[in-house]
């Protein structure tokens, strides 16, 4: 066990006791992040507490407020090709009174919660309702989504997903879950039993953020992966110089050897583009590409880059 300890000076009266406790508890908070495991309450600390607590006590009404979560998806693109092969599921979260929040802010600390599970329920299905409206148009596509390692601990994650399937009447092949290289490493049997599931029910698997946790690359053979995502910060660093570069060429070359496709994440520039094909990439996602997308909008994207040829038909928002 390690301890941890926060503290804090204040006057006798000056202050109530549920104010002390809820700074005592900041304090606690951040002494959990620091190497002496010893805080001191700081106002300025504290005011981020107070918006995370905000952002976790909101989020279950969010959940069931037509108004709050959307999704929005981003294309990701045959290198040689042009054509648009999948779309990355993004959840956007627009509250009353806060506002727009970001999904670096809110995602961080609703997985860090009791509502992790939750999260994910609303993605997929959400999800799922739009590829169903998108399939009844005669668009095909495929939707990459997000998991984290909470997901893979759930009992119950494949009965939920397999209803949520039927229901919705969308193929399993046209769902591909993206986890990190922490969340896949986890070596438990209800993890690994989980993910060849998954895999043998023809859901595509990816490793995202490639290169930036800690996995054993004897251990990478071994997982029933079909993609690699190479994290956006390796692709920005191309432009500092050749050895930049060949870390990217080298990552794209052992991942193809280890029988997996490579999709690189963050492409801005028409040079990484090209410089990324050169490479034998895969697949190109970023901004230079699209912006990520409505649903209308992608049906637009999809017309005005000529990659959509079937009768068009008012599309479902999710």
């Amino acid at each position: 066990m390690t301890p941890s300890i926060g503290s804090m000076v204040f006057e006798a009266g000056e202050c109530t006791a549920e104010e002390i406790l809820r700074s005592l508890q900041s304090a606690v908070q951040d002494a959990r992040a620091h190497p002496s495991k010893i805080a001191f309450f700081s106002p300025s600390f504290d005011v981020q507490h107070q918006r995370n607590f905000m952002i976790q006590r909101e989020f279950p009404y969010a959940l069931t407020d037509d108004n709050q979560l959307s999704l929005v998806f981003q294309p990701r693109v045959d290198a040689e090709s042009g054509i648009c092969k999948s779309m990355e599921v993004l959840l956007r979260w627009s509250h009353p009174d806060l506002g727009p929040i970001s999904p670096a802010e809110f995602i961080p600390v609703i997985e860090a919660s009791a509502y992790a599970r939750e999260l994910t329920m609303w993605v997929v299905k959400a999800a799922l309702t739009q590829l169903a409206a998108w399939n009844a148009t005669g668009l095909r596509l495929n939707l990459s989504i997000n998991l984290s390692a909470i997901n893979l601990q759930e009992d119950d994650f494949w009965d939920r997903l397999g209803a949520d399937l039927a229901r919705s009447g969308v193929d399993s092949d046209q769902i591909e879950f993206e986890l990190t290289e922490t969340a896949m490493m986890i070596e438990t049997e209800r993890s690994q039993d989980l993910l060849s599931t998954l895999s043998a029910a023809g859901i595509r698997l990816s490793i995202d953020d490639f290169g930036t946790g800690y996995s054993s690359l004897s251990y990478l053979q071994k997982l029933p992966v079909n993609t690699v995502k190479i994290d956006r910060s390796f692709i920005n660093d191309m432009s500092n110089g050749n050895r930049e570069r060949v870390l990217v060429q080298s990552m794209i070359t052992l991942c193809h050897s280890l029988g997996y496709e490579v999709v690189a994440e963050g492409v801005e520039t028409q040079e990484a583009a090209e410089l990324l094909t050169a490479m034998g990439c895969d697949e190109l996602q970023g901004y230079w590409l699209s912006k990520p997308l409505c649903a209308k909008g992608v049906v637009e994207w999809l017309s005005e880059q000529n990659l959509y040829r079937f009768r068009y038909r008012e599309p479902v928002c999710a």
